[in-house]
């Protein structure tokens, strides 16, 4: 398993991510705030690793292995950084140790109060309603209703409300694509030297849908 998440960690995410419950980035967007099913800034830090805020205590969390969370808004019809955020020790009103996030924007984006995605191009899921279905592993469990949003440099070009099923349709579709790929190619191999089916390692990625339903496949 190890080697497997070393080889996932050169893609845009890392497995090691997925295995257990994170905490998600979140986007303000018509009015609400939301969760994320996918994390835009993993694409960023992989271009300029030397920024990621691995400070206070980093990624030691189980919870928040990626260090940090990431608030989004759409203004204007493009997507923005909002702020960075990571967990850190501090002092309560009784001078007791406790966590609380505190905000790395100015480390990260310095005196931006507003920070551009114009270097990124995927879709953006936000999960939202009632749960159907609560799986103990991030961004595996289900939602009544989906927002897609297609953002290609930055700019928002497209939404669609789906429910359930239509997501679970676009989920088949988006995973369909991906196994044209090389990246998927190069697990499957991994895979199959571990000795699993083709439909085995095919199940188990399908367990971690941010791998293929954030790309827009050309």
């Amino acid at each position: 398993m190890r080697s497997l998440l070393l080889l996932l960690a050169n893609f845009a995410f890392s497995l090691s991510v997925y295995c257990s419950t994170q905490l998600p980035d979140k986007i303000f967007y018509k009015d609400s705030t939301y969760s994320l099913e996918t994390n835009p800034l993993v694409y960023y830090f992989k271009e300029h690793p030397e920024k990621r805020p691995m400070l206070g205590i980093g990624s030691k969390a189980s919870c928040l292995l990626r260090a940090y969370v990431g608030s989004f808004s759409i203004i204007n019809n493009r997507l923005y950084v909002k702020n960075i955020e990571y967990l850190d020790q501090v002092k309560d009103s009784k001078n007791r140790d406790s966590l609380a996030f505190v905000s790395a924007m100015n480390v990260v984006f310095p005196g931006q109060t507003l920070f551009s995605c114009d270097w990124y191009s995927g879709y953006l899921v936000l999960s939202y309603g009632k749960k159907i279905k609560n799986v103990d592993m991030s961004y595996a469990s289900v939602y009544e209703k989906y927002y897609v949003i297609k953002v290609v440099k930055g700019e928002i070009l497209g939404e669609q409300k789906m429910s359930f099923d239509e997501y679970e349709k676009f989920k088949d579709s988006q995973f369909g694509l991906f196994q044209q790929t090389s990246e998927y190619k190069m697990i499957r191999e991994k895979f199959e030297k571990d000795g699993k089916s083709i439909r085995e390692s095919d199940e188990w990625l399908k367990m971690f849908p941010p791998l293929f339903t954030s790309k827009i496949y050309n």
